[in-house]
């Protein structure tokens, strides 16, 4: 399971477009089903 907390930190890291695939891989390794 995953934590609001865990998300948001994912979130963090994204600066600009090229960031959003790797958010995407950290929100799957967190097991995000769908946002």
């Amino acid at each position: 399971m995953f934590t609001l907390e865990e998300i948001t930190a994912a979130h963090a890291k994204v600066r600009s477009g090229s960031d959003f695939p790797g958010y995407i891989r950290d929100l799957k390794k967190l097991s995000v089903k769908g946002y």
